[in-house]
């Protein structure tokens, strides 16, 4: 079979030099760009686009020049839109943004100029190589599989169509690819690859999507409310475990009903499918946390417990293949890394001590390549390094396989996914960092405060002068000056709060997370306020410093300080059974605001207290991360990449609330979470802090590579 390969358009007695910039390489004379040595598949025209460009760089190439070689017979309008389709695809394939470019910088109605520094190879060093490459014996790949020699034939025929777009899958039996090929999927997100890698599932905010890497058609899936994590496949790729708001179901796939496996039972970390049948998943249930398996035909969840690990989280739990082993992460309170365990199961316990492999800051996922690899990100960065399964160890020295991959630390999730045959996708990007920005009610940037952070919560102090930083998934807090650069740590402390009127904190040990206590925020001598049950998270203080908001199994509890006495159960505040957030009460102590995941969209709602009352909604069509302003005249809150803006009235026991009005953009952080506050606002409206992101240009591009494991081949 024949595969045909885009060529540009040839200049007579010119050479083809290639050209490196960055980490990608491109052969004009074979239509090919490569990133870190790996084929990137490309179109034709942006291919075309590119090869000008980097002719020239520093200089401008007018558009009139790019028409008159690549579209010499469209007309103008049909030239506009070929080149605006083009110039997009090509700065999606280099990870690159028209607002703040790396590689392609637009000049408005005139044309592109090359920024980035480029190199010429030279013809001598091209000739060396090929003759080094004919000396070389040619590797035999193995014999496909019957299941993939069909997608060769449609892979073949897209191809075709489109010009040159290749996806060679050619797997033989008990190999990996004979071909290392990658490709973009876009912006999709987290894509998770199935067991024979033919197929990835992503998640956003319309909903879960199904795709085969060699088709660009994506078919949205069947399922009755919000997925809230990541799906797992089941061995042989024909389903999907999905947790959603109201229970953890078993969906067919491409197409097909969904069934209850179990209701939810807490917010779950991380799904994986055994080929024995069980399904493990790391939860909260009633705000303990712990591992749980139940059966992928229906049952009740067990918890499985796991000897000598006490008073931490499980994250993101992988079964390796026979089902008998399980790879996990483990977060000890108060601890930044998680620690990457490998424990043995047998007749649904664990009967020994888990096997420590390793600390990181996030999970890791386990590969048959190689005889076994242990996956995982550090510093934005992929390793794959030997694993001794029988030992319980790791071996030899990692290897550099991908850069950058994104990850996000709350949840400890490196943004990538293997399947058992050798096909690896990922969510190319930098870990994501807030700015803390101060705007003005129309969006304009009037100053920055602190260092860059991965930032979850921010609290203003009552006098504006100082903020309150919560970071690294809640395990970290510190200070930062309001208009100032600097970052004071505060060790040992969780879910700070400021006590009202004052400069002291309200905050939880993480050493000790049942007491309550105050000191001021530099230091000083603590008092005990109370205890509450060691899972939980403090969301809000009341104005008078005595009742503290208390969000429990996505619930939230009105708590009062008395002192040392044992915490004491109270209701729910909320009156319906909803996942709520950021709960927040109002100058007064008379209300309060809250945000509530919901289906299709989260919304922002206001309830009495501490009078029981029906709820009103504040925002419309979406919404969340509601703040109160210090008068109490307005609530503000996101949605998307836009704060809005909600004038309030609390005369007479009642709420009138003025429609929501749009205010201005900002850049949203990747790693935002149900449980992210990164909204504040002084007491009179203006300014507006929000801790945006420090990189929006990051598009995130999500790739597929057909052979990560010969990356590990010797060189």
């Amino acid at each position: 079979m024949r595969t045909l390969t885009p060529r540009l358009p040839v200049q007579e007695g010119r050479p083809f030099p290639r050209y490196r910039f960055g980490p990608f390489e491109f052969d004009p004379r074979a239509g090919e760009l490569r990133k870190y040595g790996t084929r990137i598949r490309v179109r034709h025209q942006p291919l075309g686009i590119l090869h000008m460009l980097l002719e020239t760089p520093g200089e401008v190439v007018l558009r009139d020049e790019i028409r008159r070689r690549l579209w010499p017979h469209k007309t103008a309008g049909e030239f506009d839109h070929s080149i605006n389709v083009s110039i997009q695809s090509l700065r999606q394939v280099l990870a690159d943004s028209a607002e703040n470019p790396r590689y392609i910088e637009t000049l408005p109605r005139r044309g592109y100029r090359f920024i980035e520094a480029v190199e010429v190879v030279p013809v001598e060093e091209q000739t060396r190589r090929v003759l080094e490459l004919k000396a070389r014996p040619v590797p035999v790949p193995p014999a496909p599989r019957e299941s993939l020699r069909r997608m060769w034939i449609g892979m073949a025929a897209i191809i075709v169509l489109l010009a040159g777009l290749a996806w060679r899958l050619g797997l033989g039996k008990g190999h990996a690819p004979a071909r290392n090929w990658t490709l973009p999927l876009g912006a999709v997100g987290n894509a998770i690859v199935s067991p024979d890698g033919t197929a990835v599932v992503y998640r956003n905010s319309n909903g879960l999507f199904f795709r085969r890497p060699d088709s660009l058609a994506e078919t949205q899936l069947k399922l009755t409310g919000r997925a809230i994590d990541a799906p797992a496949w089941s061995p042989d790729g024909t389903q999907l475990a999905v947790q959603t708001m109201d229970a953890l179901v078993r969906l067919a796939v491409p197409s097909g009903a969904s069934s209850v496996i179990c209701p939810t039972i807490g917010p779950t970390r991380g799904l994986s499918w055994g080929a024995d049948g069980d399904i493990a998943f790391a939860a909260t249930e009633r705000g303990v946390n712990g591992l749980f398996l139940v059966r992928a035909a229906g049952g009740s969840p067990r918890r499985l417990a796991v000897p000598g690990l006490k008073n931490g989280e499980f994250f993101q739990p992988q079964f390796l293949p026979g089902g008998n082993e399980i790879l996990f992460a483990w977060v000890a309170d108060g601890d930044e890394q998680a620690s990457l365990y490998l424990a043995h199961i047998e007749d649904g316990k664990v009967s020994e001590a888990p096997r420590f492999l390793r600390k990181n800051p996030t999970a890791g996922q386990f590969s048959p390549a190689g005889g076994g690899m242990l996956l995982y990100a550090q510093d934005d960065v992929l390793y794959a390094q030997k694993i001794d399964l029988q030992a319980g160890q790791l071996i030899g020295e990692p290897r550099r396989i991908i850069d950058p991959v994104f990850t996000r630390t709350s949840s400890r999730q490196a943004q990538f996914s293997v399947s058992g045959n050798g096909v690896l996708a990922w969510r190319a990007g930098k870990s994501a960092f807030s700015q803390l920005t101060w705007f003005d009610r129309q969006g304009r940037i009037l100053g920055t405060a602190g260092p860059l952070l991965q930032i979850n919560r921010v609290r203003l102090s009552s006098d504006d002068r100082q903020i309150l930083i919560e970071r690294a998934g809640g395990r970290q807090t510190g200070v930062v000056e309001a208009h100032g650069s600097g970052y004071l740590d505060l060790p040992g402390i969780a879910q700070a709060l400021w006590l009202p009127h004052s400069s002291r904190i309200l905050f939880r040990h993480t050493a000790d997370l049942s007491r309550v206590v105050q000191r001021p925020v530099q230091g000083g001598e603590e008092t005990t306020l109370g205890r509450l049950p060691e899972k939980g998270r403090l969301q809000d203080v009341s104005p008078d410093g005595k009742v503290v908001l208390f969000a429990w199994a996505w619930e939230v509890h009105a708590v009062p300080l008395d002192g040392e006495g044992e915490p004491r159960p109270a209701e729910p505040v909320i009156p319906l059974r909803e996942t709520v957030f950021a709960s927040r009460f109002s100058p007064d102590g008379k209300w309060i605001v809250y945000g509530s995941r919901g289906t299709p969209e989260n919304e922002v709602y206001v309830v009495p207290f501490p009078a029981r009352g029906l709820r009103t909604q504040i925002s419309s069509g979406g919404g969340a991360d509601p703040v109160w302003r210090g008068d109490g005249k307005e609530i503000l809150y996101r949605k998307g990449n836009e704060i809005y803006s909600v004038r309030v009235d609390t005369k007479d026991g009642e709420i009138h609330a003025a429609p929501a009005q749009s205010l201005f953009r900002v850049s949203v952080p990747d790693d935002l979470f149900g449980s992210s506050e990164p909204l504040a606002v002084t007491r009179d409206g203006s300014p507006i802090l929000f801790a945006q992101s420090a990189d929006p240009s990051d598009p995130k591009i999500t790739y597929v590579m057909t052979a990560w494991d010969s990356l590990l081949e010797p060189r």
